[in-house]
């Protein structure tokens, strides 16, 4: 399957599926995701972006205006989370990452 339109994608390739269905829709765009946002995503392991994903795509994403706002959010609580609890996210894989 084609990547993403624009820095969505270089997110990974499970998350890029994630988000599929959202861009097709018209509920995400190409650059509604700050850059580094994405880097920050891409930089994460990959069961933690997973999450991170998961979280914000369950929400009504086209009554979001701040899309990047909201994602920050969501990485931060879940940074939050994983620390709490010893580093492992809620899927037991390592929750930490460089940012």
């Amino acid at each position: 399957m084609a990547s993403l339109p624009g820095h969505l994608g270089l997110l990974s390739k499970a998350c890029q599926e994630l988000f599929r269905p959202h861009v097709a829709a018209g509920a995400i765009g190409p650059a509604d995701l700050d850059p580094k946002i994405v880097t920050d995503l891409d930089a994460m392991p990959e069961a933690s972006a997973l999450i991170c994903c998961e979280r914000f795509l369950s929400s009504n994403v086209f009554g979001i205006r701040n899309k990047s706002g909201f994602m920050v959010g969501i990485m931060r609580k879940f940074k939050q989370e994983s620390e709490h609890n010893g580093g492992l996210d809620a899927r037991g894989g390592a929750g930490h990452w460089s940012s």
